[in-house]
């Protein structure tokens, strides 16, 4: 049943062509990741299926803070490769896709020359490892500019400002858009398809048994491969162990919130930078009529879809906007909206959540 178009509507057809052929690779997990893997393998000429438990993008790849980040963090932390890899990619996603990588300036400011001179070498540090073009690299901002632009911003103590362009995206769609770029290639999709069970052959994974998710089905399909990439998100060591019940946790994971204001509450124009009492970075994002705030990084025990908003959570983002934005101060009833989500991590002993690398690991 392969087709250059994604239709799913006909469950018992995804079902059947799930169990036609043996695939060159099966990918579980429906986010960025495996949605990138199955279109980058699928344009390669493999025969490919990727199979979801819910529906596509539902877990971390729907609660970002929508930002195709550059690693600029990561930098700081001398993560050179990290951030390399990282321009590179924000780069490319630009150049195919610029519907899905709008620009929006991020502000950080600085509170003396030794601070504007060192976000400034990390800046053409940064612009040298991703080949950043003229037109999107950075600028300094002395306060009195930075105050127009800025209106609301508390500004006191401060000395200027770097800013230079972020790129906005709608993460649930361009994980949608990969999904569907990889079924054009050729490749067999699946959503609210749960992987519950790998097939051994020798001790070798050879394939998984996937049974349907929505209410009063049940379908399910044998489905053999001859590589399996486990792409779960925040589930990958409940797919690990489907394998081996005695597989050793690799993740760590952390939650991470985001509240929603109404812009007139919030008057911003630009991504802004905040540092909050724990020396964490956390930012404004505009869009449209509204303006959102994160995020938080605390440890989560649980691989939660929706993750619980703690009163702790909103108020350590309410009290570090309050202090920087010259506004009525916030409160939670000021609050329109909010999200959660978590992420999956490779775990670090000792570390703290924001410490913890966000490499990634084959």
């Amino acid at each position: 049943m392969k087709t250059s178009h994604m239709d799913l509507r006909d469950r018992r057809a995804t079902f059947a062509a799930l169990a036609e052929e043996t695939f060159d690779l099966l990918v579980i997990g429906g986010g960025i990741t495996g949605a990138g893997i199955a279109r980058d393998a699928a344009m390669r000429g493999l025969s490919v299926c990727l199979v979801e438990a819910q529906d596509f993008a539902a877990g971390t790849s729907s609660r970002s803070s929508k930002m195709v980040h550059g690693g600029m963090r990561y930098l700081l932390q001398g993560d050179v490769t990290v951030v390399r890899e990282a321009a590179r990619e924000r780069r490319t996603l630009r150049k195919i896709a610029p519907h899905l990588a709008t620009t929006l300036p991020m502000v950080i400011m600085a509170r003396g020359k030794a601070s504007m001179a060192k976000f400034r070498t990390g800046m053409w540090t940064y612009e040298k490892l991703g080949k950043v073009v003229a037109a999107e690299k950075h600028e300094a901002l002395g306060i009195d500019e930075l105050r127009q632009r800025e209106p609301h911003l508390v500004t006191k103590g401060f000395y200027g400002a770097v800013t230079y362009p972020e790129y906005l995206t709608d993460d649930a769609r361009l994980t949608l858009a990969n999904i569907r770029s990889a079924v054009a290639a050729g490749a067999v999709v699946a959503s609210y398809a749960a992987a519950t069970e790998i097939l051994l052959e020798n001790g070798t994974a050879c394939g998984a048994v996937v049974k349907g998710q929505l209410a009063g089905e049940s379908l399910a399909a044998t489905v053999r491969a001859r590589t399996i990439i486990n792409a779960a998100g925040p589930w990958v060591d409940a797919i690990r162990q489907l394998e081996d019940s005695a597989a050793p946790l690799k993740l760590q994971l952390t939650k991470g919130i985001h509240i929603v204001f109404k812009r007139d509450r919030l008057p911003v124009n630009n991504s802004v930078v905040m540092t909050t009492p724990d020396k964490r970075m956390i930012f404004t994002c505009p869009r449209e009529d509204c303006v959102y705030v994160g995020t938080t990084d605390t440890f989560y025990p649980d691989s939660d879809y929706w993750p619980a908003i703690e009163a702790e959570d909103i108020d350590y983002l309410i009290n570090t906007t309050n202090q920087c934005f010259d506004v009525e101060p916030l409160s939670r009833e000021d609050i329109v909206s909010a999200w959660s989500g978590i992420r999956p991590l490779l775990g670090e002993e000792g570390k703290s959540p924001s410490e913890i690398s966000r490499k990634d690991e084959i």
